[in-house]
């Protein structure tokens, strides 16, 4: 009897849909199967996200069509490598060749390894400290290292106080991995003549090295100091809509010869720095670590000498201004020096305005007046307590004053 009413319902539908269509009218194209449809239309349903790596190594089984829609180089293994792990594309460009299917396995071969060697380490140092000889056995590690350290990041970010334990050895792990790839870097970076070192990069592997897990990367930190000095020549185009710095590129190498437009310059950069962007030093806690970290520098606007220097010489350097670092006792300054007719201008980027004084022969500063006389045209004159204190300090003092002395004969 159901099998009667359901003809009968079958046979309804069919006479309903005729009566629709209406005389004479074709009759509706069968659907597209699967196999059948373009390949574009075809790699947006494959990469729609609910289908998992396992279910595109099944598809890519059944027929030539879907084994050329799901390629290793294409559009769905990439799209399943950023879903699975979003944070990894930033080592990607997109105009680069890449087997995504490889770069699939590789990190999920990467995160089973991290997982085996966090548990080790969860069952070799349950109760006690991890020694410094314990990191051995990842200093080489048989995985690309960003993998390795992307699966860290996973089990440190997993949500609620489930897995405690491997949190604390991946932090741990993590930590060392990282500090270990700087320290390399920052070997390296040392290697550099000092004219190609950049005080900028140094600063960065730095903060890098002290803060392993945060976000820093030079690339960022020079973005935002692009964008200061974006504002310092619409600052400067205002005052001299004709000074060579306002016509400057991005990463164009500037250098400005005249000293009265060297001038206009740091006076931009005073206003910007410290009138629009309140710069300041930090007076009420100048030991507070974050003041000597670049990329805190720039979120709090705060700092310590040597931090806002080498924000303020990196500025005017693009800028096309050359600043030279002084390491003066207990201090950091820049010297500006005005060719070799003019003379050098000390200046402390701490005070929140940095104002050059032509004739600067009192040491109003309560640490530099200690330990130097007075200002001699071009260098500083040290008094006997330099000698007591810094002796070293004392005799390169001396022989910069004798160079000074003697090129002005």
């Amino acid at each position: 009897m159901a099998a009667a009413e359901r003809e009968a319902c079958e046979e309804a539908a069919k006479e309903a849909e005729e009566q629709r269509a209406g005389p004479g009218s074709a009759p509706a194209p069968a659907p597209l199967g699967l196999t059948e449809l373009p390949g574009e239309l075809l790699e947006l349903i494959l990469c729609c996200g609910s289908l998992g790596a396992s279910d595109l190594v099944r598809l890519s089984c059944t027929c030539r069509h879907l084994r050329e829609a799901c390629q290793p180089r294409g559009k769905v293994w990439r799209e399943q490598l950023r879903r699975r792990w979003p944070s990894l594309m930033k080592y990607y460009n997109q105009a680069d060749s890449v087997n995504w299917l490889e770069q699939y396995k590789e990190r999920h071969k990467a995160g089973l390894k991290a997982q085996t060697v966090v548990a080790s380490f969860s069952k070799r140092f349950f109760s006690e400290h991890v020694p410094c000889d314990g990191f051995t056995d990842i200093e080489t590690l048989d995985c690309p290292s960003h993998f390795f350290e992307d699966e860290l990041m996973s089990i440190l970010n997993t949500g609620g106080r489930k897995g405690l334990t491997w949190k604390y050895y991946a932090k741990k792990i993590l930590y060392f991995l990282r500090q270990q790839n700087i320290l390399k870097k920052l070997k390296t970076y040392l290697e550099y003549s000092a004219d190609e070192q950049s005080f900028l990069e140094g600063a960065v592997l730095v903060d890098q090295y002290c803060n392993p897990l945060s976000d820093i990367s030079l690339k960022s930190i020079q973005a935002q100091i692009d964008d200061i000095a974006a504002k310092v020549c619409t600052f400067l185009k205002s005052k001299n809509p004709r000074h060579p710095t306002v016509e400057r590129k991005a990463g164009e190498a500037l250098i400005v010869s005249q000293v009265e437009l060297q001038r206009q310059v740091l006076d931009a950069m005073n206003c910007v720095l410290y009138e629009q962007l309140k710069y300041r030093g930090n007076e009420v806690d100048y030991y507070n670590c974050q003041n000597s970290y670049i990329h805190q520098v720039l979120i709090r606007r705060t700092g310590i000498p040597i931090s806002l220097s080498v924000l303020y010489s990196t500025i005017a350097k693009q800028l096309g201004v050359q600043l030279e670092a002084v390491n003066f006792p207990s201090h950091f300054l820049l010297r500006w020096c005005q060719g070799k007719e003019g003379p050098s201008h000390f200046s402390l980027p701490f005070a929140e305005n940095l104002e050059l004084n032509p004739e600067p022969h009192e040491i109003p500063h309560p640490d530099i007046g200690r330990y130097f006389e007075e200002f001699a045209d071009a260098y500083y004159v040290a008094n006997p307590e330099l000698a007591i204190r810094y002796p070293e300090d004392m005799a390169l003092t001396r022989l910069a004053g004798q160079k000074t002395e003697e090129s002005k004969e």
